[in-house]
């Protein structure tokens, strides 16, 4: 009994035609499906061995780290650049082994940059975010690597992906860009403990939602962990509160939780050595409503390593709206 054996699409030349849409999107989820699991297995790899802050529980993985300043930036760019490359390279071969033609690297990793990031723009849940990328993209594969007669687009050899030029911009992007930061901002959330509000009730179906009236109070608790080397925590501040929460008192320790019912006023500088715990939490007050449920977005940690003085702000490992005004 003979293999089968799958028949290329045919495509450009007189009377030929382009790949249809449903084509391209079954190709582009098979390959981002791919190109997702690999870079799970990198990233679980990466964080266990603390060598880059990579949240594998989320979507974070695609963009691990909060942009406040230049440094940041860089790195998140170059970890853009790297995810790009692994994912486009599997849904450019995904493709491409369908439509039996060669697609140009550079569009099609375009089309994969605008259709992965782009959707993190907008305020959409997991699953609407996933759905939207795969269309996307199919979408852009298709408008972007493809002529109207069904030819592959070509690019000019000068500004062309060759795998010569890619063997030099990611691994300088990977040692220049990715590395340093990940190494010297190591800090990432893995415990977002919102205990219960004091005054308020949390949201019955089990959410962490806490409906406060103006005046009332919550707790908010997080651990970070730091990588390879020992930090000395010099301050740390609470990120989001807009001005409708008022952060009344934080406290910072080491190795282990605060006692929720004892104050203590933060003991800084903090040593935390590699590895360990750095527990953070802070007493918050409602001071003025709005509309519709908010959230606290990061802590800012500043601390030394290496002698250097260096900040990073961590995003809990939760996105959720932590509280709504009770009026």
């Amino acid at each position: 009994m003979g293999a089968a054996v799958a028949t290329p699409v045919r495509v450009g030349g007189d009377g030929g035609r382009g790949p249809g849409y449903w084509l391209v999107l079954r190709r582009v989820l098979l390959g981002q499906v791919a190109g997702s699991l690999s870079l799970l297995a990198i990233a679980t790899a990466l964080s266990w061995s603390s060598l880059a802050s990579v949240d594998v529980s989320s979507l974070a993985m695609y963009s691990p780290w909060l942009i406040d300043g230049a440094w940041s930036l860089a790195a998140t760019v170059g970890w853009g650049l790297l995810v790009v490359a692994l994912v486009g390279t599997l849904v450019r071969a995904a493709v491409q082994a369908r439509v039996g033609t060669t697609l140009s690297r550079g569009l099609t990793f375009l089309a994969v940059a605008v259709g992965g990031y782009a959707p993190t723009l907008l305020e959409l849940s997991a699953p609407a975010r996933l759905i939207l990328t795969v269309t996307l993209t199919s979408a852009l594969v298709l408008v972007l690597a493809f002529e109207q007669s069904g030819e592959p687009r070509r690019l000019p050899a000068a500004v062309e992906l060759s795998r010569r030029r890619l063997a030099v911009v990611l691994p300088i992007a990977a040692v220049v860009l990715v590395a340093p930061f990940a190494l010297l901002h190591p800090l990432l959330s893995f415990a977002s403990l919102e205990r219960g509000a004091f005054g308020g009730n949390p949201n019955p179906q089990g959410q962490s939602v806490y409906h406060l009236r103006p005046g009332g109070g919550m707790e908010l608790e997080t651990a970070m962990k730091p990588g390879h080397l020992p930090i000395t925590v010099t301050a740390v501040r609470v990120l989001g509160t807009d001005g409708l929460l008022r952060v009344d008192a934080v406290t910072v320790t080491a190795n282990s939780p605060p006692d929720p019912f004892v104050h203590v006023a933060p003991k800084l500088p903090l040593r935390v050595d590699a590895g360990h715990a750095l527990w953070v939490s802070a007493k918050l007050t409602l001071v003025r409503c709005r509309a519709r449920a908010f959230s606290i977005s990061a802590v800012r940690v500043s601390y030394r390593a290496l002698g250097l003085s260096l900040t990073q702000s961590v995003p809990l490992d939760q996105s959720l709206s932590i509280a709504a005004c009770h009026r």
